[in-house]
């Protein structure tokens, strides 16, 4: 038995579907803690390879494999530079895991870290790159705007805002403007972001490619806006 098909809701349906975009990428801090002992940099490395193939138990544990060791070899306690790594790693870990809450908790851990640096140490930016990439996942997109625009302040003070780093914060700026609907700005954001990216980078890097996708989802949304 055959159904009657209306062609007219068929091609409402698929007129709805083309103003479905996907979202733009984020671009996440790559972090190294600063001069490791060759011990210590063997568990670093492994956490970093688990967790690219999304074993992220086994990177905790090589994580606080790392950390433990350090510790011992140091024979005295971590410094608030060192231990900023592994609780920013730590927080990436679990907001890839999708725990939002644990995530922030770690970020929170970073910021109180952070804070005893001196002022013009660049790691101060980093708890407000995590708050925002998580709150961004939430879909909080003001929240992560203002988080992203703190980190963005902090790191064009300190480094200024020609830099890879100022770059990546520009790119999520960007994808956080565009999802709550400017979307001049964050083609602007992300411009800016590709001509620094290019100058550093090269054309062809990753990162660079990400920046230039995120605009075209960018101009695309526009586009079917008007």
């Amino acid at each position: 038995e055959t159904q009657n098909v209306n062609p007219l809701r068929d091609i409402n349906q698929l007129v709805t579907l083309t103003h479905i975009t996907a979202a733009c990428v984020l671009l996440p801090e790559s972090l190294y803690p600063i001069d490791p002992p060759q011990e210590v940099k063997h568990f670093v490395e492994a956490a970093i390879i688990c967790f690219t193939k999304q074993n992220y138990y086994q990177a905790f544990q090589n994580l606080n494999s790392a950390q433990d060791l350090w510790v011992q070899i140091k024979e005295t306690e971590l410094s608030d530079a060192e231990l900023i790594f592994f609780e920013y790693f730590a927080g990436q870990i679990y907001e890839i895991a999708g725990q939002d809450q644990q995530a922030l908790n770690k970020f929170l851990k970073v910021k109180t870290h952070a804070d005893k640096l001196h002022m013009y140490h660049p790691d101060k930016a980093l708890p407000y790159c995590g708050f925002g990439s998580v709150l961004y996942h939430m879909q909080e997109y003001e929240l992560a705007t203002r988080a992203f625009t703190k980190a963005r302040q902090i790191r064009d003070m300190i480094i200024g805002d020609e830099q890879v780093e100022s770059g990546m914060i520009l790119n999520n700026l960007g994808c956080c403007l565009k999802q709550l609907g400017y979307m001049f700005n964050a083609e602007t954001c992300f411009q800016f972001t590709i001509a620094i990216f290019e100058l550093h980078l090269g054309p062809v890097n990753e990162m660079t490619l990400t920046a230039k996708r995120n605009l075209e989802k960018c101009k695309h949304n526009r586009y079917l806006r008007i």
